[in-house]
């Protein structure tokens, strides 16, 4: 069933507006009904349920845009998206080695990861492109 995306969108703008955050969330279901890779869409579900208390689908709905984001190759954004989830629930199961995974998509990023206590600990460390020194890019233009 086709349906009016603006016109729904602006209903729910507008009920979001209202604080009216259930109806509002009807609506917003009804876009993702729609064109389920609609990220945005399922962004503002996420913070929606956020703002209602329903942490589980706030976590649903945020990882269902996070993966939409790294089918496409957007790597960078499907990190931003777990870690608004690490905000809404710090101990998702798997959210971190999916993070550690997405982390060793982008070619610039080490992943160094410990076990500790109570699961692991990750760290990312961003490393810089290997810059050449004066010496050799004089030398390489005396080449030419």
């Amino acid at each position: 069933m086709a349906i009016n995306r603006d016109k729904v969108e602006a209903q729910a703008i507008k009920l979001l507006q209202q604080g009216k955050l259930d109806k509002a969330i009807l609506e917003l279901k009804k876009i993702v009904e729609h064109d389920p890779t609609d990220v945005r869409t399922l962004l503002k579900m996420g913070d929606t349920y956020v703002k209602l208390g329903a942490k589980k689908e706030a976590t649903d709905a945020y990882e269902k845009a996070a993966g939409i984001y790294t089918e496409q190759g957007f790597f960078l954004k499907a990190v931003a998206v777990y870690k608004q989830i690490l905000r809404v629930d710090d101990r998702p199961p798997g959210l971190h080695l999916k993070l550690a995974e997405l982390y060793q998509l982008d070619r610039n990023t080490v992943i160094e990861v410990t076990p500790k206590e109570d699961g692991l600990n990750i760290r990312f460390i961003r490393e810089e492109p290997a810059r050449a020194n004066d010496d050799e890019v004089l030398k390489a233009a005396g080449d030419i």
